[in-house]
């Protein structure tokens, strides 16, 4: 080699040798994410990994289980000391897409993190700006692609609060959002509409609000859950939904008509609509054009209009809710063709017509719900085919007829209520065959049956309501009723016609579930049962024995009962005083919260009892609830001939609101210190024997208040609640020696003895009025009516039968 040649191969290493150290050098100091990029951001430890809780709502998507996928490295060479070449550099520093990509959505993550106010389970402590390079790796709830895209961001029911960041639509290959059951709120970021690859969105059971964004415009989503939210305004349009299979929107604030072009949606599976309660205009037709629609949830809103036949093309519909909307018009039997549904529930609306014949083709049938219409006619025979059938509510519709025998097919049936028609017959021996039955609720018809004829119910193990009041049952309960009925917790048969006494198996065999027992209205004669343990009545909160012909004592047991509420004796033939062990009964002694409320889940289906249905899991297996209205404490015993003061132990009972003693021959005081019954809204002591002075102060709850006919004297009390009371009839007649303003009786002029005036009685003008009237009536009678003038002046001698005058012939003797 010449000198040349060995100069210019010197020249060209060193040159290399050069570049390949500047290469190094830029690689090496390519610029990192700066901290000013994420201020404010949370500095939390890191926290382990969490065992997800159990949800009221099955998630969107499945949980990645904390799997990361970490970006593949490449190993480059560099001259080392031994001449040997070794470089290693990650392929995100020199490819600038994938690093600017990484930026954005660290951007939008940490935006995302920001956007939470609290976080108080420490699930997002590992979002950390320190972390940026491992968020596809150890952010709890993230996971990427290979290629290190955020894909799927998961973080269900971890009471995140707080907002969701516009930047979440910079995650533009994001597949799945899943935030449901946390705090967030605020509106749903119109910028999630960049997100074309989204199939999955899961933000139900939140706090947000605002309209809702144009999501049905993504290409490739699936499933779209936005229930229990606030969210406002009309449903747009569906024109872009090819790729839609669930959607749910229940209890949420959507108002406007549901649009036709949801017809769009052709591989539609789940269509959830339910209790928005603004939701008004017509079912559309063009539903019937999704026949791959399973379930339809349109109940709880203001639906009007007619249910279109065209439903009836829905094959593979399991599950049909129009409940509780304000359709009207007939059933159409073409739902008897979708041979696939396992529960159908029109209730509560205006529909009218019969119940079809076709429903008997719904042979996989569980719950049937058509309570709270006006339908008549009678019940068909044919839905004794549907042996599944769990769950039979024909309540408060205009039925008639009997119950017809062929519904003996149906021994699966759990729930059977035929409450408030105008149904007939006798109770069916065929129920004794429902092995299966839990409710039984035949209020308010025109049933006619010997008491006996219950006793076929003993064959229904598990039977814990029986309603049968409201009929036109008679004879006598067995003696042994109660050991027939293990389960009974709710048990009716007021306003009937039995007679006989009180059942004696209620005095030792009584099941312990009982919560209501009712057998008011009635013809029961006997006592009260004397010897009763009532710690086997732990739950007892409704005792109601009012309008019978019972006499003797009040028993001192019924103090004892723990749970009572609602206590009803009234118009009986009771004596003796009320028992010292009524200051026993704790459940009088519960001062009501303010801030309580009625629980909205629970539906009134009679006086006292209320019921809840719930269908849930794959097969459909009908569970139901009972529950009872937080009871307003009343204790009625009225109209007996209860004697001796008004006890002590009752005034001790500080959480009761109606309290009627009125027409007993009670002596003696009011309670002075009556005032402590802060949660009092009636008193009636009306028609007893009570003496001395109104106590001066009572509770400001009292808004009806009567103290007529006793021996009261003094002064009526003025100010705070006795202003209020302006009625003088709630202290006259009667109390000849009260006075004050209010009954215009002056306390200086009150007579020292008890003498009574006609004025406490009834009213003088009044009097005087009524018998000028009945004069002049008289008078102008026999001056214009022929027969009676004759009838008056002729001489007794002369006078005779006079002529028949229109329908009625009269006859003097």
């Amino acid at each position: 080699m010449t000198i040349n040649g060995v100069t210019s191969s010197l020249l060209a290493l060193y040159i290399l040798f050069l570049s390949l150290s500047l290469l190094t050098r830029v690689a090496l100091s390519a610029p990192t994410q700066d901290d000013h990029l994420f201020r404010n951001h949370w500095k939390s430890p890191n926290t382990t990994d969490r065992l997800s809780r159990s949800r009221r709502l099955e998630s969107l998507i499945g949980n990645t289980g904390g799997a990361s996928i970490r970006r593949p490295t490449e190993t480059y060479k560099t001259i080392d000391s031994d001449g040997g070449m070794k470089i290693s550099m990650s392929r995100s520093l020199i490819a600038s897409n994938a690093t600017l990509t990484s930026a954005t959505e660290g951007n939008a993550l940490i935006a995302f993190r920001n956007s939470i106010q609290t976080d108080p389970t420490g699930a997002l402590a590992n979002w950390t700006v320190e972390n940026i390079p491992s968020y596809c790796s150890i952010w709890t709830g993230v996971s990427c692609n290979p290629t290190g895209k955020v894909i799927r961001i998961h973080l269900p029911e971890l009471e995140l609060n707080g907002t969701i960041t516009p930047m979440i639509g910079d995650l533009v290959h994001l597949e799945f959002l899943n935030l449901s059951l946390n705090n967030f709120w605020g509106p749903i970021p119109s910028e999630l509409v960049t997100c074309q690859n989204l199939s999955g969105l899961d933000l139900s059971m939140n706090s947000l609000n605002g309209e809702l964004p144009e999501l049905f415009s993504l290409p490739k989503l699936e499933k779209l859950w936005l229930a229990f939210n606030n969210i406002s305004g009309p449903l747009p349009e569906f024109t872009r939904c090819e790729s839609l299979v669930s959607l749910y929107m229940d209890s949420t604030n959507i108002s406007g008509a549901i649009p036709s072009s949801l017809r769009n949606c052709q591989n539609l599976v789940y269509l959830n609509l339910y209790n928005t309660n603004n939701l008004n205009g017509s079912i559309p037709v063009s539903l019937g054009e999704l026949h791959q629609l399973v379930d339809l949830y349109l109940g709880y809103n203001k639906l009007t209009g007619h249910i279109p036949g065209e439903l009836g093309l829905l094959k593979n519909l399991t599950f049909l809710h129009l409940g509780s909307n304000n359709l009207e018009g007939s059933i159409p039997p073409s739902l008897g063709n979708c041979s696939s549904l396992k529960a159908v529930l029109l209730g509560g609306n205006n529909l009218s017509g019969i119940i079809p014949e076709e429903f008997g083709n719904m042979t996989a049938l569980i719950a049937l719900d058509l309570g709270a219409n006006y339908l008549n006619g009678t019940i068909p025979a044919s839905l004794g085919n549907l042996s599944k059938l769990q769950y039979l509510e024909l309540a408060v519709n205009n039925l008639t007829g009997s119950i017809p025998q062929e519904l003996g097919g149906c021994l699966s049936l759990k729930h059977f209520s035929l409450a408030f028609n105008n149904l007939a017959g006798g109770i069916p021996k065929f129920l004794g065959n429902f092995s299966s039955l839990v409710n039984l609720i035949m209020v308010n018809n025109s049933f006619i049956d010997n008491a006996v004829a219950i006793s076929i119910l003993s064959q229904c193990p598990k039977l814990e309501t029986l309603m049968l009041d409201s009929n036109k049952l008679y004879g006598s309960l067995q003696p042994d009723f109660f050991t027939k009925f293990p389960s009974l917790k709710y048990f009716s048969v007021s306003y009937n016609m039995l007679t006989g006494g009180i059942p004696s198996s209620f005095s030792s065999r009584v099941p312990s579930s009982l919560v209501l027992m009712d057998f008011s209205q009635n013809k029961f004669t006997g006592g009260l049962p004397v010897q009763v343990d009532s710690t086997y009545l732990p739950s007892l909160r409704f005792l109601l024995f009012s309008d019978n012909k019972l006499e003797g004592s009040i028993p001192s047991w019924i103090g004892s009962l723990k749970s009572l509420q609602i206590l009803d004796l009234s118009r009986n033939r009771l004596t003796g005083p009320i028992p010292q062990d009524f200051r026993n009964l704790s459940g009088f002694k519960i001062q009501p919260d303010a801030d309580q409320s009625e629980d909205s889940s629970i539906v009134q289906a009679g006086a006292f009892y209320l019921r809840t249905l719930d269908l849930s899991g794959s097969s459909l297996n009908v569970s139901f609830d009972f529950g009872m209205y937080k009871a307003a404490t009343t204790m009625d015993l009225s109209s007996n001939a209860l004697q001796g003061g008004l006890p002590q132990e009752i005034a001790d009972l500080v959480g009761i609101k109606y309290l009627n003693l009125s027409n007993n021959n009670f002596e003696g005081e009011i309670w002075s210190d009556i005032q402590n019954l802060k949660a009092l809204e009636t008193l009636d002591l009306s028609r007893n024997n009570l003496s001395g002075r109104i106590p001066s102060t009572i509770s400001s709850s009292v808004n009806q208040y009567n103290v007529s006919f006793n021996n009261l004297d003094g002064p009526i009390p003025s100010g705070g609640q006795f202003d209020t009371f302006t009625d003088i009839s709630i202290y006259l007649p009667g109390n000849p020696r009260l006075c004050g303003a209010i009954i215009h009786r002056p306390c200086d002029k009150v007579p020292d003895t008890q003498t009574f005036h006609i004025s406490d009685f009834i009213s003088i003008p009044g009097f005087g009025i009524g018998v000028a009237g009945g004069f002049c009536t008289v008078l102008v009678t026999i001056l214009v009516w022929a027969p009676a003038r004759l009838f008056v002046f002729r001489p007794a001698g002369k006078r005779k039968e006079p002529s028949a005058y229109g329908l009625f012939k009269f006859r003097f003797y």
